[in-house]
C-alpha cells in the first residue's frame, strides 16, 4: 500500500491571507479524549450523540465506536466492532443506523458495508460491493440513498471519479461513471441547498480548491474552479447556519488550521486565519448542538485525540 498521504514531514505553512471580520472563537472541549489517538477515523450524530469510528495512527489501526453527549466524556460502544479495522472510510446515518462504507486496513483495499441501530453490535450489508475497493473517497445521504463519490483504489493505483449510490446498501447503482469533475481523492462532500457538492482534494498530479455540484448525481456544474482559500485534500466540511464550511487540511504537507464559510459554493470566506488547534489533516467535523465540532486528526507525525467546538 501507498501511504505516501503520512510522510512525516516538518514545513511550515508559507500561506497567509486576510481574515474576514466573521470571526469565530473555538473551545476545547477535551484536551485528551479517551479514545486513541488517531486520524482518518469517520464521525456521525446518531442517536442524539457525537460518535467517533475507526481511524489509525502509525501504531495502530481501529475498528472500535465511540460516543459522548457533551464532547467531554467518550464511552467505547464496541472495543472491537465486527467489520476490520479501518481508516479513511466512510461513514453515514441512513434508516435509523449507522453504516460503515470501504476505507483501507493494513494494506487491503475494501468495498464492504456496516451497519448498527445502536453502535454495540455491527451487521455485515455485503462483503463486496459493485464499485471497486477504495478509500479517502466520500459519502453522503440524498434523495432517500447512500452516495459514494471518488476515492483512491490503491491496488490499481488509480484516482477515482465515479458515483454510485444505493436505497439499501447491497445494490448499487452507477449515477456518473465519469462526471465533469477530475479524478481526486481526499475530498470532502456534503448536501446543500438540494444538491450535493463535492469541494477540494487532491489526485496524484494536482491538489484542488474548486467546487462542484449536482442535484441528481448525473449532471455536475462547477461552482468555482478555485476558491478563496488555498488547494487542500484531508480538509473536512460541514453545513452550519445556512453556509457550507471547509475547516482545516494540508496541501504538499503544509497544514491548516483555518476556517471558510460560503452561501452559494462560489464566494467563499475566511472567518479565522488561524484557530487555537494546531494545525491538522485528517480530522473529522460534524454539526452538534448547535456548534460545529473538529475532533482528533494528523500533523505531521503528531496524532491527536483532541475535541473543539465553536458556536
Amino acid at each position: 500500500m501507498k501511504k505516501y498521504y503520512f510522510i512525516p514531514l516538518i514545513i511550515i505553512s508559507l500561506f497567509t491571507f486576510s481574515c474576514s471580520n466573521k470571526k469565530i472563537t473555538w473551545i476545547n472541549a477535551a484536551k485528551a479524549a479517551d479514545f486513541g489517538a488517531r486520524n482518518g477515523q469517520t464521525a456521525v450524530v446518531f442517536d442524539n450523540k457525537m460518535w467517533v469510528i475507526g481511524g489509525g495512527s502509525i501504531k495502530n489501526i481501529y475498528n472500535d465506536a465511540w460516543s459522548t453527549n457533551d464532547g467531554i466524556s467518550w464511552k467505547e460502544a464496541a472495543a472491537k466492532a465486527g467489520f476490520a479495522a479501518r481508516e479513511c472510510h466512510t461513514s453515514v446515518v441512513f434508516n435509523n443506523k449507522i453504516w460503515v462504507i470501504g476505507g483501507v486496513s493494513s494494506g487491503m483495499y475494501l468495498n464492504d458495508v456496516w451497519n448498527s441501530a445502536d453502535g454495540i453490535k455491527w451487521d455485515k450489508v455485503t462483503p463486496s460491493t459493485s464499485f471497486v475497493p477504495r478509500m479517502c473517497h466520500t459519502s453522503v445521504v440524498f434523495d432517500n440513498k447512500i452516495w459514494v463519490i471518488g476515492g483512491y483504489n490503491g491496488d490499481s493505483d488509480i484516482f477515482l471519479n465515479d458515483i454510485w449510490y444505493s436505497g439499501d446498501g447491497i445494490n448499487w447503482y452507477t449515477g456518473n461513471i465519469s462526471p465533469a469533475f477530475y479524478p481526486r481523492c481526499k475530498h470532502t462532500s456534503l448536501v446543500f441547498e438540494n444538491k450535493m457538492w463535492v469541494i477540494a482534494g487532491r489526485n496524484l498530479d494536482d491538489d484542488f480548491n474548486d467546487a462542484w455540484y449536482s442535484d441528481n448525481g448525473e449532471d455536475w456544474t462547477q461552482a468555482t474552479p478555485s476558491a478563496a482559500f488555498h488547494t487542500r485534500s484531508f480538509h473536512s466540511s460541514v453545513v452550519f447556519n445556512n453556509a457550507m464550511w471547509v475547516i482545516g487540511g494540508e496541501s504538499n504537507f503544509n497544514y491548516f488550521n483555518d476556517a471558510w464559510y460560503s452561501y452559494d459554493g462560489m464566494q467563499w470566506m475566511k472567518a479565522e486565519c488561524g484557530a487555537a488547534f494546531s494545525p491538522r489533516a485528517s480530522q473529522s467535523s460534524v454539526v452538534y448542538n448547535n456548534a460545529v465540532w473538529l475532533i482528533s486528526g494528523w500533523n505531521n507525525s503528531n496524532y491527536f485525540n483532541d475535541v473543539w467546538e465553536f458556536k
